[in-house]
């Protein structure tokens, strides 16, 4: 296997992250301002990583925050905290 493609690359990892808050979040929009993510370990390829999406109270007033964790073997592979204005009103 070449060595560059030995892992999931993070952009994959974030755009799950991106597209599992809006699984929650729908039918309600949701569109991300604010990212913070912290990788913890490769996602290795040939094992599930599987992604997960919460609700988080959220840090500033009319905010709307939701937390994606992705897991393989049952560890945790990366944590991102997504953050949208509150359009509900």
């Amino acid at each position: 296997m070449n060595p560059a493609n030995d892992h999931v690359p993070g952009m994959v990892l974030l755009d799950a992250a991106q597209q599992a808050a809006h699984a929650l979040t729908a039918p309600d929009g949701f569109v991300p301002y604010a990212l913070g993510t912290e990788f913890l370990r490769y996602a290795e390829h040939g094992t599930p990583c599987v992604i997960e999406a919460r609700w988080v109270p959220p840090a500033l007033p009319c905010t709307r925050m939701v937390q994606v964790t992705g897991l393989q073997d049952g560890e945790p592979v990366f944590v991102s905290t997504l953050t949208a204005l509150d359009a509900r009103g």
